[in-house]
């Protein structure tokens, strides 16, 4: 069973990690509802139940959709589910420049495209431990792209990139 899909539902698709999502939270962040998620699950989507609850890789629920994307194609960096407890914590800091300090929604929208790429290096581990993680973040970025080039971001991408995320850690 597949469903039909508003073009906000189909852009919000997009935005799933190669992560685990509960249902729950799978419909929080593209606006589909709690119940075409569950169908979604009996009726083929790959899924894990386990003792804490229903598990959905969001890549995966793109793919059974039929959504193709550029990273779940085209990102080779990706080392494995993405920490929950990290991308958490990114959200929580993008909600506080959203209320508390009401930046411009476009704003956010550029520093979630960059805190991506962060929770993409970091991969399972805990961005606390990011002085062990190799490659280091700055050699990452290199090839670290939302367009699925196999080349180096070059002049204003490269370092806007690197000057934007230590603020963050």
């Amino acid at each position: 069973m597949k469903f039909k899909l508003s073009a906000t539902q189909h852009h919000r698709l997009l935005k799933l990690l190669y992560m685990q999502y509960t249902p729950h939270e799978i419909s929080s962040e593209t606006e589909i509802s709690l119940a075409d998620i569950e169908q979604a699950c009996a009726s083929g989507c790959t899924h894990e139940v386990n003792e804490t609850g229903t598990w959905i890789v969001g890549t995966d629920f793109q793919t059974w959709l039929g959504i193709s994307t550029n990273s779940s194609k085209k990102r080779p960096n990706v080392r494995g589910l993405i920490n929950r407890e990290n991308f958490r914590e990114v959200k929580a800091f993008l909600d506080y420049r959203t209320k508390v300090l009401q930046l411009d929604p476009k704003s956010i929208r550029n520093r979630w495209i960059e805190l991506r790429h962060l929770l993409e290096w970091a991969g399972p581990n805990r961005l606390c431990e990011g002085q062990s993680i190799e490659p280091f973040f700055s050699t990452y970025l290199a090839t670290a792209r939302n367009d699925g080039k196999d080349k180096a971001l070059r002049g204003r991408h490269a370092s806007e990139g690197l000057y934007g995320y230590p603020t963050v850690l």
